[in-house]
């Protein structure tokens, strides 16, 4: 790009970012003009409007109503009231101005003792000092950085001294990134199975940094609150949505953007994966198409919103490359199945059982391989990097759950009842409800299917098997071992995904009914189904003569079938209804009773006040899982103070002249502090560490 070229370029970058730019004075005002009240979980009497996301900040808000009689407005930021009012009969608007002192997604009005029936709010106006979100310069900066890596890429002749194949194989895949990510190029989400809770994942990760938690361990602002435990699910994957978001990026374009980057994650690691078997690029693009069009890849991104289980998909390729290289590959390439490892575990913590369980199916298969070469030194290290990768995070894993929690309440024990029928498994009709029991018939049912480029895929490998031919003079043909092993592996977990496996008869089994109703649901064998089927399909066209010789018709077949059954998945999610827009909030409220310590009730969130037992408390302040207050004794042998914290493992408490106190479980599961007797006013301050649950 000569110099001419370079400042035209960089005009027109420039334009289109000023013109993106532009959008951000809008992003100062909004107007609510669809207000629904709804009757608070915790007040009887008391009804509020929807909750939104806003950042901190000086607001002037503007109330268009009616009522038939005096009413009480408060204005409340998270669990507190940051404003009261008097919406009069004899007026039709309430303007207040008010501060927000720290960003919250449960900012609402709420209306004290009234009925429904005598209020009604035609639309409330937001007007901000700053930007209610930072959208629009979020886009801006991102083409500007799309613009950056095309100049560098040009400037230095990149793409221009790349062969043919490398230029095809790129643009294939942007393309694939491209397409499997349209349903995500709108201004707002429809509505998937588990948006709710990974939505208020992203959200307590960027409220736990907020609280000063760089490694987000309690959602201070989940459960009224009392806080949650959100590192029994892995959450390192979203610090990148959770950052965008303290940066005041809208919670819907932070979740977009990271189902485009699971997108361009799975198809750049499936490529290379495949292609550090191969060495070539065919069988890697073809597997590489195969897994992004999977069926219940796209199920698992849209419809189910599995974040976990999706991101956990990314890696499996790597797994499956690792364990190729260990037994029968190079084996100076054992850390690729650590790093597979590690990014399944700290994604979604079932996905790891079962990627275990088929690690252990396919070294028992290939365990005569292991003694070659001492291979087994390889395996050793994957193993041991593997622990010191993750460590810490077994260390604390073990220390949580040596307290009693609520996990239990997501078995499953009804496992077989959420089998797929074999007539699903080819199906293309694409669903957005929810699995349900095998005697209401698949009427309506979620599509839980490997779709007819799945069934093209176990065709191509029935016609490598009958046409395979072994080599002269090649003693082990290692390609050929592992496409059978991982064909088997298809076939078997494909029966156990399926009616036609007993497991009802085998749920009397204890090993078999606490494994499988910790999985949950036997359809979930359907991922490990379809990077299987894409590896194996690549590998087996490359190392077939008779196929190989259709390669380019194949090739084809797969790619507009793939496209075609893929379309239809994704017009019917995108075609829902707006779920969440930009400016919503109330993500912090979504309940995971599985991480409630045991025995914890919903309704003891809806008293936020501290229990002293024989002390006075005064100066009592909350910001997070931050607690400070003073206290006087009254002489008596025990005096303590529940706080409204849910117990974790962590929490410690230091008075004035920084002793550490007692805390331990109290009543109702709270945070309880032992407090010392003293006649003079004491200060308490009370802070959550992770140190302190690994030292404890």
């Amino acid at each position: 790009m000569n110099k001419k070229t370079a400042v035209f370029y960089w005009l027109i970058a420039g334009l289109i970012a000023v013109l993106l730019l532009l959008n951000l004075p809008n992003e100062k005002y909004h107007i609510f003009t669809e207000v629904d009240l709804q009757e608070s979980e915790y007040e009887s009497g008391t009804y509020h409007t929807k909750k939104l996301s806003v950042p901190k900040g000086r607001y002037r808000i503007v109330l268009n109503y009616n009522v038939k009689k005096d009413t009480t407005v408060n204005i409340c930021a998270g669990q507190r009231c940051v404003e009261e009012g008097i919406l009069t009969k004899d007026d039709i608007y309430h303007e207040s101005f008010v501060t927000i002192e720290k960003d919250t997604d449960l900012f609402h009005f709420e209306f004290p003792d009234i009925k429904e029936d005598d209020l009604e709010i035609y639309n409330y106006e937001i007007f901000g000092e700053k930007p209610l979100i930072y959208d629009a310069a979020y886009v801006a900066g991102a083409f500007l950085i799309l613009a950056l890596i095309y100049f560098l890429l040009a400037q230095y002749g990149v793409v221009k001294k790349a062969d043919k194949r490398t230029q095809t194989v790129f643009l294939l895949g942007v393309g694939l990134i491209i397409f499997t990510s349209y349903p995500l190029f709108t201004g707002y989400l429809v509505y998937s199975h588990d948006l709710s809770v990974h939505l208020m994942r992203i959200e307590g990760v960027k409220s736990a940094i907020l609280d000063g938690q760089w490694l987000a361990v309690i959602y201070p602002e989940c459960n009224n609150g009392y806080g949650l435990l959100g590192f029994l699910y892995p959450n390192l994957f979203l610090y990148f949505p959770a950052i965008l978001r303290i940066f005041n990026v809208s919670m819907v374009t932070s979740y977009q953007l990271l189902l485009i980057l699971i997108n361009l994650s799975t198809a750049v690691v499936t490529y290379f994966s495949v292609k550090s078997i191969t060495k070539m690029g065919y069988p890697a693009l073809v597997a590489t198409i195969l897994y992004m069009l999977a069926p219940y890849r796209l199920c698992n991104l849209y419809f189910r919103g599995a974040l976990g289980e999706v991101i956990a998909m990314v890696f499996l390729p790597l797994v499956v490359a690792g364990i190729y290289h260990i037994f029968l590959g190079e084996k100076k390439k054992w850390y690729i199945l650590a790093i597979g490892y590690t990014g399944i575990l700290q994604s979604h913590m079932l996905s790891c059982l079962m990627v275990a369980l088929l690690s252990v199916g396919m070294g028992v298969m290939l365990f005569k391989y292991i003694f070659d070469d001492k291979r087994y030194l390889s395996l050793i290290k994957a193993l041991c990097l593997f622990c010191v990768i993750n460590g810490g995070f077994f260390i604390a894993l073990i220390r949580f759950s040596e307290a009693a929690m609520g996990v239990s309440t997501i078995l499953n024990e009804d496992f077989y009842e959420d089998a797929v029928y074999p007539g699903q498994f080819l199906m293309t009709k694409a669903s957005s409800a929810h699995t349900q029991h095998l005697s209401y018939g698949i009427h309506d049912e979620l599509s839980l299917s490997i779709g007819i480029i799945g069934g093209i895929t176990i065709l191509i490998l029935i016609l490598y098997l009958m046409c395979y031919k072994k080599r002269d003079g090649i003693n082990r043909d290692c390609t050929h071992t592992f496409i059978v092993i991982l064909t088997c592996i298809c076939g078997v977990l494909l029966f156990c995904a399926s009616t036609l496996f007993p497991w009802k008869g085998l749920a009397h089994i204890q090993i078999v009914r606490e494994l499988l109703s910790t999985i949950q649901f036997t359809f979930r064998f359907l991922g490990i189904v379809s990077v299987l089927l894409a590896v194996t399909c690549g590998l087996a066209i490359a190392k077939t003569d008779m196929l190989n010789q259709y390669r380019r018709e194949l090739f084809l077949i797969i790619l507009v079938i793939g496209l075609i059954s893929a379309a239809d998945i994704m017009d019917e999610y995108a075609t829902q209804e707006v779920y969440v827009t930009k400016y919503d909030g109330g993500f912090s409220d979504c309940r995971l009773p599985e991480y409630w310590p045991l025995e914890t009730t919903e309704e003891l969130f809806a008293d936020v006040k501290p229990w002293p037992s024989n002390a006075e408390i005064v100066n009592y302040e909350k910001n997070g899982t931050k607690v400070s207050f003073s206290y006087k004794t009254d002489g008596a042998e025990e005096t303590y103070v529940d706080l409204p914290l849910l117990y974790y493992p962590g929490y410690y408490a230091l008075d004035a002249d920084g002793t550490e106190l007692t805390v331990e479980k109290g009543e109702k599961n709270r945070v309880r502090v032992y407090l010392k007797e003293t006649s003079e006013e004491n200060t308490v301050s009370v802070r959550y560490s992770l140190r302190f649950t690994m030292n404890k």
